[in-house]
């Protein structure tokens, strides 16, 4: 220790001194106080201590105890003594030594044994807890002409205890005073790195007390989190190499996570990079399962339930790991794997925390996020074991209510009514009258119990069901809906009166529900076409005015949809057209003023599905006007057909596109009347081949299936202008095809067929 340092020097003296600790030491003829016998006491104690032998070395000291010592000797008693002692556990007895260290005698000694006895100083100070003191001990240790590798461990014991005081600002200020000292030390990234940390433990400390931040807590959090991610990206930058690398990438990471979204891309390389860089570690652990968060929240679903996996499935050897991020990783696939539709790693993921940690909260809750997934799909009967798993695994659960009713759903979505009505009459029940059960899911399960009713079999007692939820919930969401399927039982018993009533129900009218923002106008419609049977048409022109003069077209931000405003259109349209004329003039205005309504669809809304009908009930209307104007009745035939061809070409539907060609024919014939004879035919021709267009279903689009009731009607205009023309042949197997095509027409067509052949043997002569 004092001589020479390498301890293979002094191991050899070893037996030699043991011998001289029995000889000349102790002969009478040494004296006490001899200078040479104080040495060698000395000298035989640290050589003692170099060979390990701690008790040895201590009886040999003790030698010299009261003894006169010189300075530098009784320095080194000291110093050998407090080494033992600390060594032994005797920390009290080591720093009664410790406390000598500091004399004029310090002077002679070499660096490395006075950076060893302040380390010994300090820690036995630290340990009989006296934390103060060993950092000003550990102070010396941070003073330069300190080799490196001191000067580090005082730093980071240094950090140790200062971090243990939770005296951040005291922390800091050694930290950055020792930035200044040593600008080009060795170990500025273990600094650098401690400052981030305790920047962002401030910012978290800041963020979690609504009180602290000062009068702009805004910009303190920002300018905190900023400067804590400063310091760790001094690290990244500076020190590429420092073992700290992966731990400063780790931090920088959270610092972006808490910037926010928009820092999101950059948070997820932070993440991807420590994890790459760390060890297998609870850190290492925690890069991984952060950069899935980041995956997750940037919608990198599959790169999500990857690393998500690696948390879950790489750690059963840390328990920190496997306590801590397991099941939330597994949790975190179960919902990446349902937002991606991969409910196979779902469903693996719910299989392995129920098997991980089966009675958690995450994994009552990834059973239902599953089974609602698989319901979603239109999988009832995989949704239903799930739910049926968590019935009988989580009997106490608190979203064992919900469980159920879901499981209810599940027979609905297979139609499977009676299974259905009676899940849903169990679950009320059981869960009605429990006070821990949400009055909201109560009102839901009766509302789903009464509309099921409904949908299965609209009777009194589906009537009743519903009649008795809005009774009883009328704050409830699915009011207005009950209400309205009251209205609509009504109107499907042509009790059009009470319908009328229901439909204008304040529930409806009124109603405030975001996700039935269309239901008031629907019942609006509904209102209407109750008046309309009714033939209450003033009423039908309330309703259908509001919706119109509340829509798009007179109000630029209204919430009404082009399609129920163009409905509104189609009857008020409708109205004029249905009421009785009260004379000639007053035919001529009403069928203007439905052209205009009709009008205003075609126009305006060319492209909305309701426009084809609007169109064919433009040409309706100059078709009967050319019967009540006879001198403009060739151009309002003009008029009609242009209005069918374009309905033709722009309906979507079968029956619609059928009609208007169908009714073109008819225009096509009457215009034919208006001509002579000899420029009838081609009229004619071409009123029968859009006739035969129909019939024979040529005006089919991909997919579709004739409309039965416009090939029926299609036929017989084919025939009657066949037998017009007095195309029997013609006539006769339009009939007879109507006869094996349609049955019901069967006894009419026998008589049709008839008639035909017998007004062709008279035309024939008989033949």
């Amino acid at each position: 220790l004092f001589g020479p340092t390498d301890p293979a020097v002094w191991r050899p003296l070893g037996p030699a001194v043991r011998v001289l600790a029995g000889g000349p030491f102790r002969s009478p003829a040494a004296r006490a106080e001899d200078p040479w016998v104080l040495r060698g006491w000395l000298l035989l104690g640290e050589a003692l201590v170099l060979a390990k032998d701690n008790r040895g070395a201590e009886a040999a000291l003790n030698q010299l105890a009261g003894r006169k010592l010189s300075p530098e000797a009784e320095w080194q008693w000291h110093f050998l003594l407090a080494r033992i002692q600390l060594a032994d556990q005797r920390v009290a007895d080591a720093l009664s030594h410790a406390t000598n260290f500091w004399t004029a005698a310090t002077n002679s000694q070499r660096a490395e044994v006075l950076a060893e006895a302040a380390a010994i100083h300090a820690e036995a100070l630290e340990r009989l807890q006296q934390p103060e003191a060993a950092l000003q001990v550990y102070a010396r240790n941070l003073a330069g002409g300190m080799p490196p590798a001191v000067r580090q461990r005082a730093l980071q014991k240094t950090i140790e205890i200062s971090l243990a005081l939770n005296k951040p600002t005291e922390t800091i200020q050694r930290l950055e005073t020792f930035i200044q000292q040593f600008p080009q030390d060795q170990s500025l990234d273990l600094v650098r790195f401690t400052l981030g940390e305790l920047g962002f433990k401030e910012y978290q400390a800041v963020k979690a007390d609504p009180a602290a931040g000062g009068s702009d807590r805004a910009a303190t959090l920002t300018n905190l989190l900023a400067q804590a991610r400063g310091q760790f990206e001094i690290v990244l930058t500076n020190y590429a190499q420092s073992p700290l690398w992966g731990k400063a990438q780790l931090n920088r990471g959270w610092c972006l996570w808490e910037e926010g979204a928009g820092r999101l891309a950059e948070c997820a390389l932070a993440f991807k990079s420590a994890s790459e860089r760390l060890p297998s570690s609870v850190e290492q652990a925690t890069a991984l399962f952060k950069w899935a968060d980041c995956q997750f929240q940037l919608g990198d679903w599959n790169g999500a339930i990857s690393n998500y996996w690696l948390v879950a499935t790489n750690y059963p050897s840390l328990s920190e790991v496997t306590n801590k991020y397991t099941t939330q990783a597994l949790y975190q696939i179960v919902g990446a794997g349902i937002a991606a539709n991969d409910l196979a790693n779902a469903s693996s993921a719910l299989a392995r925390m129920l098997s991980h940690d089966p009675t958690s909260e995450w994994a009552a809750r990834s059973e239902l996020l599953v089974g609602q997934a698989f319901s979603r799909q239109g999988k009832p009967q995989a949704a239903r074991a799930v739910f049926t798993d968590f019935s009988q695994r989580f009997t106490n659960s608190a979203k064992l209510p919900e469980v159920k009713l879901a499981l209810a759903r599940t027979y609905e979505q297979e139609h499977n009514w009676p299974a259905a009505l009676g899940e849903y009459a169990a679950w009320l029940a059981a869960f009605t009258n429990q006070p821990a059960v949400a009055p909201g899911l109560v009102a839901q399960a009766t509302f789903d119990h009464a509309r099921l009713a409904y949908q299965a079999k609209p009777d009194t007692n589906a009537l009743g069901l519903l009649t008795n939820f809005v009774a009883r919930f009328p704050d409830s969401t699915n009011a207005p809906l009950a209400q309205y399927l009251v209205g609509a039982y009504y109107f499907g018993q042509l009790d059009y009166e009470r319908a009328e009533l229901h439909f204008q129900d304040r529930l409806l009218f009124q109603n405030t529900n975001a996700l039935l923002d269309n239901l008031a106008y629907e019942a609006r419609l509904m209102a209407a076409r109750a008046a309309f049977a009714g033939q209450r048409y003033r009423s039908v022109r309330d309703y259908t005015d509001w919706l119109i003069t509340n829509g798009p077209l007179y109000v630029a931000s209204s919430p009404i949809p082009v399609s129920i405003v163009a409905q509104a259109y189609l009857f008020r349209g409708d109205t004029f057209v249905a009421e009785s004329p009260a004379g000639a003039a007053d035919n001529l205005a009403r069928y203007g003023e439905a052209i205009t309504a009709f009008s205003k669809i075609a126009e305006r809304f060319p492209t909305n599905e309701y426009a084809p009908a609007a169109w064919g009930r433009i040409g309706d209307c100059h078709f009967q006007l050319a019967a009540l104007e006879p001198a403009q009745a060739d151009k309002r035939y003009e008029t009609a057909a242009e209005a069918y061809r374009k309905a033709i070409e722009s309906a979507r539907d079968v029956a619609t596109r059928s009609r208007a060609e169908i009714r073109l024919g008819n225009v096509l014939q009457s215009l034919a009347a208006l001509r002579p004879a000899a420029e009838q035919p081609p009229l004619l021709d071409q009123a029968f081949e859009h006739y035969i267009r129909v019939f024979y279903a040529k005006n089919l689009r991909d997919g579709e299936q004739p409309d039965t009731e416009a090939v029926m009607r299609a036929g017989l205009a084919a025939a009657d202008l066949a037998e017009i023309q007095r195309k029997w042949d013609q006539a006769l197997g339009l009939y007879r095809r109507l006869q094996t095509e349609l049955p019901p027409l069967r006894a009419r067509m026998e008589k049709k067929i008839e008639a035909a052949i017998q007004a062709k043997a008279k035309a024939t002569g008989g033949n």
